[in-house]
């Protein structure tokens, strides 16, 4: 009966790994998106500071048994099972974050940290584990995570995280996009993408060839201002860099720029607006600007196609515009690349230039007048 009771005694002190009920992860930086906290977007998944904690409570965890992480991206996969680890056709992979808790650890706690791209990579496709570099398009995955204890080769106790999930695609690119100038600003016209995650647009803006603002080429490098022809010029055998902004000039066939339609915008770069109208420009300066659509895990799909704008003064252009007998009206006059609304706009950059000297026979003639009035 004795050796019954030890029995007993020692199965309640059975080896355990569980994560702590309360608060079982800390993710740092904590995640602005309440519905998705857990979840891994592209941006994320390239920053190595974006890390995930794991907080784990321990028993019975003597030398004599050995702890390991384990994941896989394949829906319904053990990953207790041992020919999922080591099989033929294992799905099962290892994590090896620096730091694993050690055998009898300070009251039963230990902690696992994995980055972000180390929990994505458990995927085995290889643009996956570089945070889908190349590909513009995917679908999400759940990660699911064994952290396990093993003893004489199998595993005795095991604790499960299946909350995160990754996407690193963003919606595909809006389509008939046009550009209204307006006062220090623009404003962009687009049809949404019919993919479920659309959640709006990011606009980002080129001037003089470089990212503004910020005043980075990015990918187009230098010469992304190379391709004044907007094709790419004569430099298009350069490299990638001028080829990139010979692409992008193509939009509109007038501004250079680091954009290439169907393309992912450099994460590094800075978009001019979340939203369809971007203030804060100059007028009289030429802008070439890009679209991308944005889903709810904040993920940017590819590029539009490039179009190019200048903003204008509306009092000043719409004072001699509409003296002439034209109309308009809102503060915004519309820039297309369709052949009439080219003319209509080329029409306008030639309406504007008389402004300088319409006011110059003004301020003449009422010099004049004035000095009539003093004469008389």
């Amino acid at each position: 009966m004795v050796a019954a009771g030890w029995l007993t005694g020692g199965a309640a002190e059975a080896q355990t790994v569980a994560l702590q009920s309360q608060q079982p992860v800390i993710r740092d930086p904590p995640s602005n998106r309440p519905a998705t906290q857990w979840d891994i977007n592209r941006q994320e998944c390239l920053d190595p500071e974006e890390t995930f904690t794991f907080r784990l409570q321990f028993t019975g965890f003597t030398n004599a048994y050995s702890f390991e992480v384990w994941g896989s991206t394949v829906a319904g996969i053990d990953c207790t099972d041992p020919m999922q680890r080591t099989g033929p056709t294992a799905q099962c992979f290892p994590l090896n974050p620096p730091k694993l808790p050690q055998a009898n650890p300070l009251n039963g706690y230990g902690e696992v940290v994995l980055t972000a791209q180390e929990m994505v990579a458990v995927d085995q496709d290889p643009d996956i584990q570089a945070c889908a570099t190349m590909g513009v398009t995917g679908a999400e995955k759940t990660i699911q995570l064994f952290f396990m204890l093993f003893g004489s080769g199998s595993v005795v106790s095991t604790a499960k995280w299946t909350n995160t999930k990754f996407d690193l695609w963003g919606p595909a690119a809006p389509t008939s996009v046009s550009v209204t100038a307006a006062d220090e600003g623009l404003e962009v016209d687009y049809a949404r993408p019919t993919d479920n995650d659309f959640a709006g647009v990011t606009v980002y803006c080129a001037r003089g060839g470089a990212i503004y603002p910020g005043g980075e080429t990015g990918n187009g490098g230098a010469g992304g201002a190379g391709g004044a022809g907007g094709a790419g010029g004569a430099g298009g055998a350069g490299g990638a860099s001028v080829g990139a902004g010979g692409a992008g000039g193509s939009g509109s066939g007038a501004c250079a720029s680091p954009f290439v339609a169907g393309q992912r915008p450099d994460p590094s770069w800075k978009p001019c607006s979340g939203t369809n109208t971007v203030t804060g420009l100059e007028n009289g300066v030429e802008y070439a600007v890009a679209v991308a659509s944005t889903d709810a895990r904040g993920n940017v799909g590819p590029l539009s196609e490039v179009q190019c704008v200048t903003p204008v003064a509306v009092d000043d252009f719409f004072e001699v515009y509409n003296g002439l007998g034209g109309k308009g009206g809102g503060g915004f006059c519309s820039v297309s690349t369709s052949p009439r609304a080219a003319g209509l706009f080329g029409g306008a950059l030639a309406v504007s230039a008389l402004v300088l000297r319409l006011r110059r026979r003004r301020r003449q003639g009422r010099g004049r007048h004035a000095g009539q009035e003093g004469a008389s």
